[in-house]
């Protein structure tokens, strides 16, 4: 029973790490902090992104040294499909916009990266688009 618990506690603790680790610093060489003008825009709601590192095959080393010369913290944030064949790099992040994350990622690889916003359905919503159709 101990271990158990044990390992649900782990697991909730890795979880935690890993949800805080998937906003960072930004490099101060690498983008100027946005400066909020207001207190109503100092409160706005933080949106979830997923980011995705799309390259080929032919230029993963490039995308790769480019990321690491740039921000070596960044390469460590990033989950890789590379070697199982899917040339594209994961990493989700909260942002109160597209362009602020896009903005989390350095200039030299920034065109080549998209930002999705993810959004969380409930069985309420689910009823809700059955009730549209």
């Amino acid at each position: 029973m101990k271990n158990r618990l044990f390992s649900v506690i782990l697991s909730f603790a890795v979880l935690f790490l890993f949800l805080g680790s998937s906003t960072f610093a930004q490099d101060k060489n690498q983008t100027k902090p946005v400066q909020k003008e207001d207190k109503a825009e100092q409160t706005s709601v933080m949106h979830t992104y997923l980011l995705k590192f799309v390259h080929t095959p032919e230029s993963c080393l490039a995308t790769l040294d480019k990321i690491s010369g740039d921000s070596p913290d960044l390469l460590t944030k990033i989950e890789w499909g590379c070697k199982s064949g899917d040339h594209t790099g994961y990493m989700i992040v909260n942002s109160k916009d597209e362009i602020a994350a896009l903005q989390m990622v350095p200039a030299s690889i920034r065109n080549e990266t998209k930002a999705e916003k993810l959004d969380k359905f409930t069985t309420t919503d689910i009823k809700a688009f059955h009730q549209k159709h």
